[in-house]
């Protein structure tokens, strides 16, 4: 029907995919993300808090950084004012990387697209603001607004360190003719020890 396919079609689009996998503490292991890979389309990314500053530290605000790859998002749209593609939006250029970041940092930290902030060691220039972020639900607890930034970017914040909270994410839009139920049982199946937590949509 046609009430359950949009259902279906709104719960993807909130979880970023037909499955979501998340652990903490370090990446799936490249057997793992080879396997992730032979159900569809995968998307990865890095979570975690972090604080942001301008200029000498003087504006200063805890966010919730999120890295992503050049393939995010599988399911919906990044909304980002002005209209720019994430990838345009995050990539390095002369040597800076991109962000993008929700109204109510920028507004915190007395900022403007075009500017830049800091997070730990590295420098980011805003270039957008967040319009609308198609898997932010997804994110089980929010401490602070969201800063997206390119995953290639992250370890230049010199943040990833033992013992640090980190959450690796992996979303998945599973290729024609694949079930949920089978690509789950699959992954319990090849992977009983995985330290990740699986969610569907």
């Amino acid at each position: 029907p046609a009430f359950d396919a949009a259902i279906t079609h709104d719960a993807r689009a909130l979880l970023g995919g037909d499955l979501d996998l998340r652990q903490s503490h370090h990446a799936p292991e490249p057997g793992q993300l080879a396997a992730l890979a032979e159900l569809g389309r995968v998307t990865l990314g890095i979570e975690m808090r972090a604080m942001a500053s301008v200029g000498d530290n003087r504006e200063r605000s805890l966010v919730e950084l999120k890295g992503v790859d050049g393939v995010y998002p599988l399911v919906g749209r990044l909304e980002l004012i002005p209209p720019l593609a994430p990838a345009q939006a995050l990539e390095r250029h002369d040597g800076l990387w991109g962000a993008v970041a929700e109204a109510n940092l920028l507004d915190r930290l007395g900022i403007r697209p075009g500017q830049r902030l800091r997070v730990g060691d590295a420098e980011f220039e805003v270039r957008a603001v967040i319009a609308k972020e198609p898997d932010r639900v997804a994110t089980a607890l929010s401490f602070g607004p969201r800063l997206m930034v390119a995953a290639d970017a992250i370890p230049e914040t010199g943040l990833i360190q033992p013992g640090s909270l980190i959450r690796f994410t992996a979303r998945i839009d599973l290729k024609p003719g694949l079930g949920i139920a089978q690509a789950k049982a699959g992954l319990a199946g090849r992977f009983p020890e995985a330290a990740w937590q699986v969610r569907d949509a």
